[in-house]
């Protein structure tokens, strides 16, 4: 801490690192103002309540909270603030800008050019990487935002809308929610009307196109009965046990369902 009527000189890079970033906004911190004023902390504070009607508003100054002081002491790691236990008030730009006008007398004109100066730099350099990133970028931007378009018409394109499932949502107003259902040509069918109609349709076979492998099963029952009662239904593994009973069965005359 410096002496009363004594200044401390700083170089640039001492100013920058005495500026903060507190709830989104630049602020520097009393203690560390009154320092480079040469001020005590609590003379400097005492200036500031003498023209309190100057600081209202949280836009020129304002009290840290306990947990704010504690987060800018470990990302700072600054010994100088280890004994100090209550939380600092901190000065906006505009509120180091109104200081200046309290803390009057010589010994305070270079460190206040010296502060103007420290956030017009701040500023500019705040402004020329807005402009670098919206130059260098734009183009990259621009590509990420044609790429997401792509992606979400993609989506769009496979997603199932609520009237594709408009003839599925009958089946909730029908009485079919205790009945086997079969989806056929887009319309719920009771499953043994479904096979019904698939069967009245073949001349000499039924494909199943869901298999690649040819493979032959008995069924325990007719067919007509399919969703009225239990059946098995066993896969043939030696197929060629029955290909005379087949070739038989496919000299016979066809059978059409009424």
């Amino acid at each position: 801490m410096t002496k009363k009527n004594e200044i401390l000189l700083l170089d640039d890079r001492d100013l920058e690192e005495k500026v903060y970033i507190v709830r989104g906004v630049q602020v520097m911190l009393d203690f560390e103002l009154a320092e480079i004023y040469g001020y005590t902390t609590s003379k400097l504070n005492e200036q500031v309540k003498n023209n309190k009607e100057r600081f209202v508003g949280e836009e020129f100054m304002f009290q840290l909270t306990a947990e704010e002081f504690r987060n800018l002491k470990s990302k700072n790691r600054i010994a100088s603030w280890g004994g100090r236990r209550i939380p600092p008030h901190a000065f906006t730009e505009q509120g180091v800008y109104l200081l200046m006008t309290v803390l009057k007398g010589e010994l305070a004109v270079e460190q206040s050019r010296k502060l103007v100066w420290l956030f017009k730099k701040m500023k500019d350099h705040i402004i020329e990487n807005k402009t670098m990133i919206s130059g260098q970028n734009l183009l990259t931007i621009a590509a990420m935002t044609e790429e997401h378009s792509q992606a979400i018409k993609r989506i769009e394109s496979e997603m199932v809308r609520k009237s594709d499932l408009s003839d599925f949502m009958k089946l909730f107003n029908n009485d079919l929610n205790d009945e086997e259902v079969l989806i056929l040509d887009g319309e719920p069918f009771k499953a043994d009307v479904a096979y019904q109609k698939i069967y009245s349709k073949a001349k000499k076979s039924i494909i199943d196109n869901a298999t690649n492998n040819m493979k032959l099963y008995h069924c325990g029952a007719s067919s007509k009965d399919a969703g009225k009662r239990i059946t098995t239904i066993s896969r043939i593994m030696e197929v060629d046990v029955y290909k005379s009973s087949i070739q038989q069965l496919l000299a016979n005359p066809v059978l059409i369902l009424k």
